[in-house]
């Protein structure tokens, strides 16, 4: 099966990627796909968090992160990483007539790539029981 990675322009591939084996997307992408300074982007995000009940996962649906900063003699930036649940979260309040297409797209983006880890492990279980019958035929 053909998956499209680029839909009304948009390369899904640019807007999320895969860590401990689960989509995730930063708000560095996120920042750039809605034409925002990132540190606006952090500050929605920790609003968010402060908005959210309990019973709302905010540790798994907002994972704090830092890195090095060159432009900033390697001073730790704070980012975060979302994970589709806090992405839509955040994202409710963008409203501008653009944001629209890219919540779209990140909604697609996200079932693309649950698709493609889907596949990938159905062919890693193909894979690991044909080993597994290779081995009791050869004992």
């Amino acid at each position: 099966m053909n998956y499209p990675t680029v839909v009304n322009g948009i390369d899904f591939r640019d807007l999320i990627f895969v860590a401990n084996n689960d989509p995730v997307t930063d708000s560095f992408k996120v920042a750039k796909a809605f034409g925002k300074l990132t540190k606006n982007v952090v500050r929605d995000i920790e609003r968010t968090i402060d908005a959210c009940p309990p019973e709302f996962n905010t540790k798994l649906n907002f994972e704090l992160c830092y890195k090095n900063n060159e432009l900033q003699n390697g001073k730790p930036q704070k980012f975060y990483r979302l994970r589709k649940d806090g992405l839509m979260l955040l994202v409710m309040s963008y409203t501008k007539k653009e944001a629209m297409r890219i919540k779209i797209a990140y909604i697609n983006a996200f079932n693309w790539m649950y698709a493609m880890l889907q596949i990938g492990q159905r062919q890693f279980e193909e894979e690991r029981n044909i080993v597994i019958r290779t081995l009791r035929i050869t004992l």
